[in-house]
């Protein structure tokens, strides 16, 4: 899926539905608001074995995902970029999001470089952040909402950027976070 240009789901918008997909490459496309890459709402998805690479959009320079429940194994999110939030993925109001296996690299935002989510119960394993870079808070991760529980194990944040807070991770606003076997280097 490359060179598409939409105003939510550059590549591919997945809007109450429930597809798994897999096996596929998802580049060089355009959101003009959401989603970049792919656009996900009020579905329930599983991505496995899928590249999404060098998309823009204002939120979600990759992915943007809302009131959903996703799956993400094996996934690399790479050389995305958002105006706003999230240049790999951006979420919000989510019913629970899994990232197993996934690799985010030289993502760029204004919040999260990596991934920005907001009340979204999330679940990270065995994932890596490398050199992702926000010009606010979050280089890797910013994570915000009350009542949001965050699992973070088996996972490597390395050469990430944040102009303000939060190389690696930023959480705020009552974000309830277990991190474990983690490691943050430059």
């Amino acid at each position: 899926i490359d060179g598409n240009e939409a105003n939510e789901g550059g590549g591919i918008c997945v809007w109450s539905c429930s597809p798994e997909l897999s096996d596929l490459l998802i580049t060089e496309n355009i959101a003009s608001n959401l989603g970049g890459g792919a656009r996900f709402a009020s579905s329930s998805s599983n991505i496995s074995n899928v590249i999404i690479d060098d998309n823009e959009a204002v939120n979600g320079g990759g992915v943007t995902i809302s009131w959903s429940d996703v799956n993400f194994n094996n996934v690399e999110l790479k050389n995305n970029q958002a105006s706003s939030s999230g240049g790999g993925i951006d979420s919000w109001d989510n019913y629970q999001i899994t990232l197993e296996d996934v690799l985010f690299e030289n993502n760029e935002a204004s919040g999260g470089g990596g991934l920005s989510f907001s009340n979204t119960p999330t679940i990270i394993n065995n994932t890596q952040f490398i050199g992702n870079e926000a010009f606010g808070s979050g280089g890797g991760i910013i994570f915000t909402g009350t009542g949001s529980d965050l699992n973070v194990i088996n996972t490597v944040f390395i050469n990430n950027i944040s102009e303000d807070h939060g190389s690696a991770i930023h959480l705020k606003y009552g974000v309830d976070a277990e991190l474990g076997n983690i490691v943050i280097a430059n």
